[in-house]
Parts: structure tokens; sequence; C-alpha cells
């Protein structure tokens, strides 16, 4: 074998080495801003909400509001995306906002 084949071989299989290092960092930096901003903006906004209107509205009717973060989740996914309501799913929401209205109704 050659010493200039030898270092060719060598020398592309560094750059393959390489293109597959970056593409892990890449995806590693790529994960970790997505963990970061579901972490810190969304979950952290969430619960500020949350603790801020468990003393004015009382834990047990924020328990039961809480049943409505699915409602308010499908109603935003065929809003924001496009996706389809089936009978079942809108009787369900139906059934769960029932249900809260009747949990939080005063009298």
């Amino acid at each position: 074998m050659e010493r200039s084949d030898f270092f060719s071989r060598t020398n592309e299989r560094y750059s393959q080495s390489r293109r597959v290092i970056l593409s892990i960092a890449r995806s590693y930096f790529s994960s970790l801003g997505a963990i970061l901003y579901l972490g810190l903006l969304s979950t952290a906004c969430a619960n500020l909400v949350f603790f801020h209107l468990v003393p004015r509205l009382g834990a047990t009717r924020m328990a039961q509001i809480n049943f409505a973060v699915p409602v308010g989740g499908a109603l935003l996914g065929v809003v924001l995306l496009g996706e389809a309501l089936t009978g079942q799913q809108l009787m369900a929401l139906l059934l769960i906002i029932g249900s809260v209205y009747l949990g939080t109704s005063k009298g």
C-alpha cells in the first residue's frame, strides 16, 4: 500500500467521523434547547399561573378546572393544527365541560 493512498483513506475516514460527530452535536443542542424551552417557559409560566390562582379560587375549584385542560388542548389542535374532531371526541369534551360546570357551580 502506498503512503499517499493510506493518508487519503485516513483523511476520508476522519472526514466521515467529523460529519457524524457534528450531526450528533447538532441534535444534542437542538434537544437541549427544546428541553430548556419546555422547562423554563411553558412549564414555569403554567406553574406561576396555577399558584397565582389557587389562593383566589381555592384548591378544590382549581382541581376541577384542571379537567378542562384536555378540552383546551383538543380545541387548539382543531383550530391551529387542523385536526379532525370526531363525534366521540366531541361528546367527551361536552361531558368534561358539563362535569366541570356542575362541579364548580355554587348552589
